[in-house]
C-alpha cells in the first residue's frame, strides 16, 4: 500500500510539474498544459455557479460573464507556467490583486487560489530544485523532496504576506522541509542554517555546463550535507 500511495503522489507530482528540474531551454506548452488549464477552467467555473446558486454573488455590481472571465483568464495563465514561470507568476499576482480587489468573493473562491499557488510554485522550481540538491543525491529522494515541499508551500501559501521576497520565503519553507526529511531519516544536522542568500553562487554551479562548473560539482559532492548547504548558500 505505501508504495502504490507514493506512485500515486509521484504521477500527481508529474503532472503538476513539481519535480521539474530547473533547467534551459524551458519545456514546450504540451498536452498537460492544455489539460490543466481546461480542466482548471471547467471546475472554476462550474465552483462559480455553485457559489451564484446559494446566492453569495448576488451583491457583486459585474455580469456574468465579467465574472467567468476572471475564472477563464486565470486558468489561460496556467498554459505558460512551465515555459514562462515568472512572467506567469508575475501576471498571476497582478490577476489576484485585480480581481480581489474588484470581486473578493470571486478571488476567494478554492480553485483560483490553485491557479495562483500553481503559477508561483512554477515561478519557484529553481529555489526547490536547489535545495533538494543540497539534501538528496538520489534522483528518487530528491523527486519525493520537492513534493514534499510544494506541499508545506501549499500549507503555508495564505500566510505569505509579501514582506519577504517570494524566492526567501520559499527557500525557509523548502529548508525547514528538507531538515525534517534528513531528521525523518536518523541524520542529525545543526538547526539554524545560514538564510542570508547568496544565490549567485549556486546559480554558478546550475547555470552552465563548463568544465569548472563541472569540477566544482564534484567537489561539492564531497562535502558533508550541511557544508554543502553553506557553500550553495
Amino acid at each position: 500500500m505505501p508504495s502504490a500511495r507514493r506512485s500515486l503522489v509521484a504521477r500527481v507530482g508529474g503532472f503538476f510539474g513539481v519535480d521539474d528540474a530547473w533547467a534551459r531551454p524551458r519545456p514546450p506548452i504540451g498536452r498537460s498544459d492544455l489539460l490543466l488549464a481546461l480542466g482548471a477552467a471547467l471546475l472554476g467555473l462550474f465552483l462559480l455557479e455553485l457559489v451564484r446558486s446559494v446566492g453569495m454573488l448576488k451583491d457583486l455590481p459585474y455580469p456574468w460573464w465579467v465574472q467567468w472571465s476572471a475564472v477563464v483568464s486565470a486558468a489561460v495563465l496556467l498554459l505558460g507556467r512551465r515555459r514562462w514561470p515568472i512572467t506567469v507568476a508575475l501576471l498571476a499576482a497582478a490577476h489576484m490583486l485585480a480581481v480581489g480587489l474588484l470581486m473578493p468573493v470571486v478571488m476567494g473562491q478554492f480553485t483560483l487560489q490553485i491557479m495562483y499557488f500553481l503559477a508561483f510554485l512554477s515561478a519557484q522550481q529553481r529555489t526547490l530544485y536547489k535545495v533538494a540538491y543540497i539534501y538528496c543525491r538520489d534522483p528518487e529522494d530528491r523527486r519525493d523532496l520537492m513534493q514534499d515541499m510544494a506541499i508545506q508551500l501549499w500549507r503555508a501559501f495564505d500566510r505569505f504576506d509579501g514582506r519577504s521576497a517570494p524566492s526567501t520565503w520559499t527557500w525557509r519553507v523548502a529548508m525547514n522541509v528538507a531538515i525534517s526529511h534528513r531528521r525523518r531519516e536518523g541524520r542529525r544536522l545543526r538547526d539554524g542554517l545560514p538564510l542570508d542568500f547568496a544565490m549567485e553562487i549556486a546559480d554558478g554551479v546550475f547555470d552552465t555546463d563548463s568544465v569548472q562548473s563541472r569540477e566544482l560539482r564534484a567537489l561539492i559532492d564531497t562535502l558533508d550535507v550541511v557544508s554543502r548547504a553553506v557553500v550553495l548558500l
